[in-house]
């Protein structure tokens, strides 16, 4: 406060108090008159004091104190501790000098702290009062900067495993001070923390310590539930029960579940008896083996249901705990909710499949559930690998019925993994039906989940039938379905107005969707049904013939477009009520008309999430059609009749102008034994845009088809052919030959009969 505010103030504080002399007896006006007059006093005192201060230029004595502390000058500076020096300059702040205190901080910033001290830095200030550092914006961006680059330096310290290690080992120390200091530290590497001390428990040369590794893992309260339940899974005795003990002495509820079966199961006695008392200081009762499958049934329930406990950051993901069992450690993966709540299910599954190992039923489902858990953790394909070499064990016939189980409760990646592993130890009688139907894996081509139809169609091929079967004509259009998907993701629209169903096309043309539209119910519902390969649906509400309840429903009832995605585009009058209609049918979804690029990403978010989908990458629709025409190239080469591959040739062929794509096409083009087939190979191998290699293996392809199959060129293209080598005299060498090359192969039939055709002109 200045001396011209001090002196309002006092003209302020003598006005109050002529206002409280007015509302007194006369008899107290001399004390009040005498108190305005000390007060006046003092005020006036402290205002001549400042003025004099600020004319003779001196610093406040708070000021001068902290200059006193690190000195006045950047020399003086250079010589005080960063810690010192880091705390004076934010006292200055606050005190209202931030030019002093920038300075200070760009001579801080000059020494260039390594990550050692700016560690320390963080360690001994705290990051509460380094983030109000980095809020400093008078200090700018540097401030910001240091307090970041502190903050982190103290993370990785924390985390490093030569400093847990050490804290380990100072956990035993004589010093209470070092074992609570070492404590504290371990505390602040949060999960890293955990993971190495359940590790350590993991270590036989480290039972000595276990006592103390033990306590400081209770240490950790709530935060060491998940990774402890993740170590329940080891096949170490030892390890589990001292999990098991932990676990009971945490005194989290959620934990008794998993401990029913260890209870009851186990075929270990100790881990029974530590179980059974770890349940009776959870829960106050002996565990019944009559009541715990109910339980376990009841947990599941909910956790399939996506009722995972644990609270999801703004993706909606949450840290996940698993055992890896290779390294002897628990380590975290980021999982949607969803599928949290289904490894944890899929644990529950196999520990009722324990307490009744006889019922298939139960079995089937722990299966089902294992198989949709473990595809889903992209992270963690140890799980993945052994759920599928558990589920081979059970036997083909058990794999064939937990195909269909699947099927049934919408375990779309189980499925697909059912059919894998039936292509990979089934024969073609399973494709063989007694009452003509089609049996499950046939009929699975045209499921609404992209990754089983292929799954399904894969498997066909490789159990290779040598006779008819019910369906084998949806087999056919499944691998042309998959050869012409290519890269993008497909998607159809229908709108009444034809502009604006444009306008919504071009908008989903930025999500990298290859996108078809429609003006009417009929059409559109022509274009989905055409094959089982749309990826999204997007319908505005007024579409007429049929209308938009009659169009979802025949869409819903068809078998390539009953799981597919579906929003309805609806208007702001109209969303209510289009809410209610989608509602009535599954994977289908109200929005209003997207607008832009952003309000178009998150609507297609915001279906595909209800619906449980994740769409395929770009390389995974490649890799699924570039194995689509290598089967169809099988086919031709097996030459079955009953497939009618040749069908499949125009598939084929527009592939072949498809980046990723052209060499698998190539090759099986040279199969097929069609006139467009060489039509295609003639066109592509004219092409420049292509690399000179591909063009020569279509050459090369070209070659085998017409010695295999004959000339099917009309004799106008053949001698097409023969004028370009012709006008070709001052083109570049490898043009010329590769030109010659073309002749050489539709030369190739009657040189291969020793019938040598005149040149034509």
């Amino acid at each position: 406060m200045n001396h011209v505010d001090l002196i309002d103030e006092t003209s302020l504080t003598a006005t109050r108090c002529r206002e409280i002399c007015m509302n007194q007896p006369r008899k107290y006006h001399w004390i009040i008159s005498s108190q305005l007059v000390l007060c006046w006093v003092c005020y006036a005192t402290a205002a001549l004091g400042q003025s004099l201060n600020d004319e003779l230029g001196r610093p406040d004595p708070v000021v001068q104190s902290v200059l006193d502390r690190v000195g006045e000058t950047p020399k003086a500076w250079a010589k005080v501790g960063p810690l010192e020096l880091l705390n004076s300059l934010m006292d200055l702040h606050d005190l209202g000098h931030p030019k002093l205190a920038r300075q200070m901080l760009d001579q801080l910033a000059q020494r260039k702290l390594d990550s050692q001290t700016l560690g320390q830095l963080a360690h001994t200030m705290g990051t509460a009062r380094l983030m109000r550092l980095g809020a400093m914006r008078e200090l700018g961006s540097a401030a910001a900067s240091l307090a970041t680059a502190a903050i982190e330096a103290q993370d990785r310290q924390a985390r490093d495993p030569q400093q847990l290690k050490l804290l380990a080992k100072q956990l035993n120390d004589h010093s209470a001070t070092t074992r609570r200091q070492a404590l504290l530290h371990l505390l602040e590497a949060d999960a890293d923390g955990i993971a190495f001390l359940i590790a350590q428990l993991a270590d036989p040369q480290q039972q000595p310590a276990h006592a103390k590794l033990a306590a400081a893992v209770l240490s950790f309260g709530d935060v060491a539930f998940a990774p402890l339940l993740a170590a329940l899974e080891t096949d170490d005795r030892r390890l589990k029960r001292q999990v098991i003990e932990l676990l009971g002495r945490l005194g989290k509820h959620e934990a008794s579940y998993f401990l029913l079966a260890p209870a009851l199961a186990d075929r270990d006695q100790t881990v029974r008896e530590t179980a059974h008392r770890a349940l009776v200081r959870l829960t106050g009762k002996p565990p019944h083996a009559a009541s715990a499958t109910r339980v376990i049934e009841r947990q599941m329930t909910r956790y399939l249901a996506g009722d995972y406990l644990a609270p999801g950051d703004h993706t909606g993901q949450v840290v996940f705990w698993h055992w890896n069992a290779a390294r002897r450690q628990v380590e975290p993966v980021r999982l949607v909710r969803r599928e949290a709540g289904l490894a944890l299910a899929a644990r529950l599954a196999r520990d009722r499949h324990l307490m009744t190992p006889d019922n298939v039923a139960q079995r089937r489902q722990y299966f089902a559930i294992l198989l949709e858990a473990t595809a889903r953790q992209t992270d963690n394909p140890a799980a993945a690998a052994e759920a599928k070499r558990l589920v081979t064990q059970a036997g083909v016939d058990e794999v064939a019925r937990l195909f269909e189980f699947c099927q049934r409760q919408s375990y779309w990646r189980a499925a697909s993994i059912a059919a894998d592993l039936l292509g990979e130890i089934g024969s073609a009688g399973l494709l063989q039906s007694n009452s003509g139907r089609p049996l499950p894996l046939v009929q699975a081509t045209q499921a609404p989940d992209r990754r089983l139809r292929f799954a399904a169609t894969m498997a066909i091929g490789r159990l290779a039938p040598d006779r008819p079967f019910a369906g084998s004509s949806s087999y056919v259009e499944a691998l042309e379905s998959f050869a012409r998907s290519g890269r993008r993701p497909r998607a159809l629209v229908a709108h009444a107005r034809i502009q604006a169903g444009q306008n919504v096309a071009a908008l989903l043309k930025t999500l990298n969707y290859e996108t078809e539209v429609a003006s009417s119910g009929r059409r559109f519902f022509q274009l989905a049904t055409r094959s089982a390969n749309v990826d999204l649906m997007l319908i505005d509400t007024r579409i007429n013939q049929p209308g938009i309840r009659e169009l979802v429903y025949q869409l819903r009832r068809h078998p390539a477009t009953t799981g597919a995605p579906i929003g309805l585009i609806a208007q702001a009058d109209n969303l209510h009520r289009m809410e209610r209609v989608a509602a009535e049918f599954p994977a289908t979804v109200a929005i209003l008309t997207p607008r832009d690029e952003q309000a178009i990403a998150l609507d297609v978010g915001k279906i595909l999430e209800r619906v449980d989908r994740v769409e395929l990458s770009e390389a995974e629709r490649t890799s699924q059609a570039r194995l689509a025409i290598e089967q169809i190239g099988q086919l031709a080469v097996s030459k079955i009749s009953f497939y009618q591959w040749r069908t499949l040739s125009p598939a084929v062929e527009a592939a072949l102008f498809e980046p990723g794509l052209s060499q698998a096409a190539i090759n099986t083009l040279q199969h097929l034994g069609t006139a467009s087939s060489q039509q295609a190979l003639v066109r592509f191998i004219g092409q420049s845009a292509y690399p000179m290699a591909d063009r020569q293996a279509a050459v090369a392809a070209l070659a085998h088809s017409t010695t295999q199959h004959g000339i099917l060129l009309t004799t106008s293209e053949i001698l097409q052919q023969y004028d370009l080598y012709n006008a070709s005299e001052s083109a570049d060498q490898q043009i010329q030959d590769l030109l010659s090359a073309i002749l050489d192969a539709i030369e190739a039939p009657a040189l291969a009969q020793q019938k040598i055709v005149p040149a034509l002109p």
